[in-house]
């Protein structure tokens, strides 16, 4: 190779590619203004969710409800794709800047073998030698001149190959995470479109279970509280026993953050005694064993610690409307457990190992619910029994002897 070429392979690799990349930028910006316009759009209907968050009293305000819920949905699902369709165009534009650095990379290495070829020459001819072929005394400096431009040339090419070899580097890297949320993104696109047609049959249903007449949906709510009280009669009656059986001592030291907040929203009633326990003339159920999340249909369930799946059921299959509906209990292994309840949708199997932040399920309105909320509850998990109750009214159910879980949040 001679020098001349050896020499212009040194410079950086210039894409005939670059308008591409930009066209894909330019597509990128497009998905993003979409984006968030269509977020702005599911806060308007997830404030509104949350807002009317209460089973209505009236068929016509429960319907509504449901459709506002299916909306919210509808919005996700839209949201999801255009996610989906811009990291689509990410990686098509991390294959192209990977593709780039590539042919970089390979032109400077080659230009990197002339150059060390051409000092290799020299290095073989003695100064004399050199002094020798060249008659001129002008010339055999321009070729010392010539041979110490090429080191110099030689240790900034190597520089260049380190930098481009960092940058390539970080585009693969880049392009792996885009890939795995691209699989994430259909992954729970998939999810929503199952959770809503789960809420459009509980709509069907609740329109044959009424026939569309505001006496039967009465009725519906009559039996629906008559269910209630059994339900929780059942649970206190079993669950202020278990409560004795906790040991403070034994248990992970309390403090902030030790479990991670299982999902976003509003945090719409404590521990313990609460307004809703204390506000209805009750001689029972005067202890709420967890706390109550507040937020739209499909916000994602997350583990707050990593653990293994003890168990999961739906309570609905046996009490429709009544106890914890669809619902997962996780064995931290540090001597606490903890109980996910009123989900819409269930990702998880049970003995499954899951790890601290993974999304196990999404939020709903299963079960005895009055809205779409997640029931979180913290257990010692040595007081945990998945059993029947004594009546056995809603199939297999977690009791435990529970604790304040905001003490560990």
């Amino acid at each position: 190779m001679g020098a001349i070429g050896a020499i212009a392979l040194f410079g950086f690799f210039n894409s005939g590619q670059a308008s591409t990349v930009e066209e894909l930028q330019k597509n990128i910006e497009q998905k993003n203004q979409e984006i968030k316009k269509l977020e702005e759009e599911a806060k308007k209907y997830r404030d509104e969710i949350v807002t009317q968050k209460r089973a209505q009293t009236t068929l016509k305000g429960e319907l509504s409800r449901i459709e506002n819920n299916i909306k919210k949905l509808r919005g996700d699902i839209v949201l999801t794709e255009r996610k989906i369709q811009r990291a689509g165009l990410e990686i098509d534009t991390l294959k192209l800047e990977i593709r780039e650095k590539e042919i970089a990379v390979n032109k400077l290495k080659q230009g990197l073998g002339g150059l060390i070829q051409i000092i290799s020459e020299s290095e073989q001819q003695s100064l004399l030698e050199i002094l020798v072929r060249n008659s001129l005394l002008s010339d055999f400096f321009r070729q010392l001149d010539y041979a110490a431009l090429t080191e110099k040339k030689i240790l900034g090419s190597l520089d260049d190959l380190r930098v481009l070899q960092k940058e390539l580097t970080i585009k693969k890297a880049q392009a792996e995470d885009k890939k795995d949320e691209l699989e994430n993104l259909q992954d729970s696109l998939q999810d929503r479109k199952k959770i809503q047609d789960s809420v459009k049959r509980d709509k069907d249903q609740l329109l044959k279970e009424t026939k569309n007449q505001e006496t039967r949906y009465q009725a519906l709510l009559r039996e629906t509280e008559r269910k209630e009280e059994e339900i929780l009669r059942e649970m206190e009656e079993l669950e202020n026993e278990l409560r004795k059986r906790v040991d403070p001592e034994s248990l992970p030291q309390r403090r902030e953050r030790f479990l991670l907040w299982p999902a976003e929203g509003l945090l719409s009633q404590e521990y313990g005694e609460t307004p809703f326990t204390r506000g209805r003339g009750r001689d029972f159920y005067k202890f709420h064993n967890g706390i109550d999340i507040s937020a739209s249909v499909g916000t994602p369930i997350l583990a707050a610690d990593s653990g293994m799946v003890l168990a999961v059921g739906d309570t609905d299959r046996y009490c429709r409307r009544g106890a914890y509906g669809k619902y997962i209990v996780l064995d931290h292994k540090n001597n606490l457990a903890t109980m996910y309840a009123h989900m819409s949708l269930i990702k998880v199997t049970t003995g499954q190992e899951v790890k601290r932040g993974d999304i196990i399920g999404y939020m709903g309105s299963t079960g005895l619910s009055t809205g779409p909320h997640l029931h979180f509850t913290l257990y010692d998990a040595r007081t945990v029994e998945i059993r029947l109750g004594p009546k056995g009214t809603c199939g297999l159910l977690p009791f435990g002897g529970s604790i304040n879980p905001l003490l560990y949040l």
